[in-house]
């Protein structure tokens, strides 16, 4: 994966649209997209904005060839869902939590 893959991958995981993720770092949009489309290279400092943007350390687009934290943690997996389903996520959560305290303590 090279470096415009990358930032496509971590937006695309983010949830970004190029808009999103070009004014979130501080950058033109079609600077972006032609990043994206492997028509230019980014410099350093647009690297560093998008990495900051991204959430994501630079050595996640220079240094390996697969993301480095590809996993997604539960905050990650649920962000971009409508607030009706994270409520519902929450209360199963809730309902659940009082059995597997119960479970913990009875010793299973």
């Amino acid at each position: 994966m090279d470096i415009a893959e990358k930032i496509t991958y971590w937006r695309n995981f983010r949830g970004y649209s190029t808009t999103k993720l070009a004014k979130a770092a501080g950058i033109a949009q079609s600077t972006l997209r032609e990043i994206e489309l492997k028509n230019t290279s980014p410099s350093w400092d647009t690297v560093e904005k998008l990495c900051s943007a991204l959430e994501i350390s630079p050595m996640e687009l220079i240094a390996t060839n697969e993301p480095l934290n590809h996993k997604p943690n539960y905050d990650d997996k649920i962000k971009n869902l409508p607030e009706q389903a994270k409520k519902i996520i929450d209360t199963v959560i809730e309902v659940n939590q009082p059995a597997k305290e119960q479970a913990a303590a009875s010793g299973k």
